[in-house]
Parts: structure tokens; C-alpha cells; sequence
């Protein structure tokens, strides 16, 4: 992974033990503190990308009345991602758990233990990245906001334009 993968939907497998040691990433949602993330691989959906910055958030597959479940139409995937990982994506329960980070994208990749290569990426797709920002905005602390995202398509920057939606 490198810091360009980063764009709005892509879903990436971050070390919690690791991003709570990097000094770039902070807490931007109100109701969360960085000590509470686990310290296991977990997933997070790239909400917002600006030069220098990635906001992200977690995603968790542990249902709750207060977290927004992602629909399967919005989950999708791009073609040769080649892991067996993807069923669980796919078909598995999967939640927005609320907490939203911002950090260096470069620091940030360090936090990932699994890397993917550019065009093998979990995807959220557009339709569901302005139902998962929506979702989070009220939880962002005073004076925070999603970075303003312009997208033509649902497809990454970069990436092969041949992806697939899981439903």
C-alpha cells in the first residue's frame, strides 16, 4: 500500500496497535478516544483524502443499535483481489462503527499488515460513501468536517475501472 491508495471508499486492514503509536493520527469523532481502538487488524473505509491528511473510519463486524450496517449493494471489490478474506467482506455482517481518525497517509501505511497492491481494494461504493459521511458527520467534534469530495466515479483513482459490487 502507499500513500496514493488512499481515496474515498477504498477499505484498507490497519494494525489498531500501530495507528494508536503513530504521532499523525488523531480523533476527530466526538464520542471515541484513540486508546479505545483495539489493538488487532481491523478494517477502515477511507471517508476523506486531502494532501497530506486521510480521514478514516472503523469498520467493525459487530452489530449495534447506534452503528450503520453497509448494505451488500454497497460493498464492492476490484477485480484479481484474489483473497479468500473477500467472501467475509462480501456476505458477512459489516458496520460503520462511528470512530473517525485522520492521520499522514504515509505514516498511515505502516499501519498496514496485510498490504494490498493498487487495484486489489475492499470498495465502498459512491452511492454508500455519502450514506457512511452522512452517517458520521453529526459525530465529528466541533470545528471538524469531512474533506469536500468531488468523485466522476465509485472507482479509486489510479485502479483498475473493473471492479464488482458483492451483491
Amino acid at each position: 500500500m502507499e500513500k496514493k491508495d488512499f481515496e474515498v471508499g477504498v477499505v484498507v486492514a490497519l494494525s489498531g496497535s500501530i495507528l494508536k503509536r503513530l504521532s499523525s493520527v488523531q480523533v476527530i469523532d466526538r464520542f471515541c478516544r484513540l486508546e479505545e481502538l483495539p489493538d488487532e487488524e481491523r478494517l477502515f473505509v477511507c471517508a476523506g483524502v486531502r494532501k497530506g491528511a486521510v480521514q478514516l473510519a472503523e469498520i467493525t463486524s459487530r452489530e449495534r443499535e447506534q452503528r450503520l450496517f453497509i448494505e451488500p449493494a454497497w460493498r464492492g471489490y476490484q477485480s484479481g483481489y484474489g483473497s479468500l478474506r473477500i467472501g467475509r467482506w462480501r456476505v458477512g455482517k459489516q458496520y460503520v462503527n462511528g470512530a473517525v481518525f485522520v492521520g499522514d497517509p504515509a505514516e498511515l501505511c505502516s499501519a498496514a499488515l496485510s498490504p494490498q497492491s493498487a487495484g486489489r481494494y475492499r470498495l465502498i461504493t459512491e452511492e454508500g460513501m455519502k450514506v457512511v459521511r452522512a452517517f458520521l458527520e453529526p459525530r465529528l467534534k466541533d470545528g471538524q468536517a469531512f474533506y469536500p469530495w468531488k468523485r466522476a466515479d465509485a472507482v479509486p483513482h489510479g485502479t483498475s475501472k473493473h471492479w464488482k459490487t458483492a451483491a
